[in-house]
């Protein structure tokens, strides 16, 4: 969780009393990086989602409890990261965030070695998230702020809006995502094949365990449901073509086809929210911020349909909602505290109109225009 600055960096240091460390040069890497979110800011406050065709639709399902930030790895019963014989880290079988008496747990796909193929995470998987539900709900028929009604769904726009198309090759599909397609095994598309797998193969599992009274007598209801998001992929590589002289003669190729399993698609049908997906991309590399801006975004439009005027929220109740996961002590909650404030201003650059203030232990969020207005 290293997405921004620690306090007390630019503390005076002790050879020179009072003064601040004087800033290093700026490197090229990082100032084409500081053009690039100049030229996504100038973009999207020049045009709405709508006029730029950049609109997307996010699951509401995972607004209540979301996806880690980071890779989650197993721990032994000290907490400590669990290695295999090449000192590499074990990668977890599930991961479980809760919020109140709501729990949402992935369970992690198991490959052909019998181990975790890993738990998905950070800002691709939700970039991914983010675009399935979209191409399905277009493929279906849906415009962005349309729903569709229960009982009345087309059985055959139903069944249309299941497969999922990558394309030929992986590259295509990550330039449409606009993410620069990079080779090698810590390249983009290595990380993205990646976390596709680990959305094909995962399974969502949501509970809710209420405690009420009936009479006199103390009632615990449990319920809970089971969702897959794919119910079948084909991944497929092709190493690229080498002649005797060494040359590459066919450059290589990787691409694919996924069916969403019914019920995730019922659920993105029947309940998604709108979502600018210029500013994901601008916020993608920093997953807490992106989490803040789904969260406030879906938040912003109940608020305005619901004509209220403010939503409050603990520190301690966002971070139970969030993929971030800090100790649970007075000081875990402070140092969420602080990055959670960092990131609220983040959005805020992508968003200028969000409107929201951090009293003391809370978050709270004012009505505002919507992010993405309904058509």
């Amino acid at each position: 969780m290293a997405d921004f600055q620690s306090p007390g960096d630019d503390r005076p240091t002790d050879t020179e009393p009072g003064r601040r460390r004087a800033p290093r040069p700026e490197t090229r890497a990082a100032k084409t990086r500081r053009l690039n979110r100049a030229r996504r800011l100038e973009l999207i406050y020049s045009q709405d989602a709508h006029e730029a065709g950049a609109f997307g639709m996010s699951p509401s399902i995972f607004v209540q409890a979301m996806l880690p930030h980071s890779e989650v790895v197993a721990r032994d019963e000290e907490g400590s990261p669990v290695v295999d014989r090449n000192g590499d880290p074990v990668l977890a079988s599930h991961y479980q965030a809760k919020n109140g008496d709501f729990t949402l747990t992935v369970r992690a796909g198991i490959g052909a070695s019998g181990r975790s193929v890993g738990v998905p995470y950070g800002g691709r998987a939700r970039l991914l998230l983010t675009y399935f539900c979209s191409e399905a709900r277009r493929r279906y028929g849906l415009y962005a702020d349309q729903a569709a009604t229960p009982g009345t769904i087309d059985p055959k726009a139903f069944a249309r809006a299941r497969h999922i198309e990558i394309g030929d090759t992986l590259a295509a599909f990550m330039r449409e995502l606009d993410i620069a397609p990079t080779g090698g095994s810590t390249g983009s598309i290595a990380n993205l094949k990646d976390q596709l797998r680990r959305l094909a193969t995962c399974v969502i599992s949501f509970e809710w365990d209420r405690q009420t009274v009936r009479g006199v007598r103390p009632l615990r209801d449990l319920k809970g449901e089971h969702v897959l998001i794919v119910q079948r992929y084909h991944l497929w590589d092709a190493p690229p073509l080498v002649g005797p002289d060494g040359q590459e003669l066919v450059e290589g190729a990787s691409g694919g086809s996924l069916v969403l399993q019914e019920e995730f698609l019922r659920q993105i049908l029947l309940s998604s929210f709108p979502v600018d997906w210029r500013k994901l991309q601008y916020l993608r590399a920093h997953p807490l911020a992106l989490d803040l801006y789904l969260w406030c975004t879906y938040n912003a439009e109940r608020l305005r349909r619901h004509g209220r005027t403010q939503k409050a929220v603990s520190w301690r109740s966002l971070h139970a909602q969030l993929g971030s996961h800090y100790f649970e002590s007075d000081r875990g909650m402070k140092d969420f505290a602080y990055r959670a404030k960092k990131a609220l201003q983040k959005v805020r650059e992508c968003w200028p109109e969000l409107e929201y203030e951090t009293p003391r232990g809370r978050l709270v969020l004012h009505t505002s225009t919507p992010d993405v207005p309904s058509r």
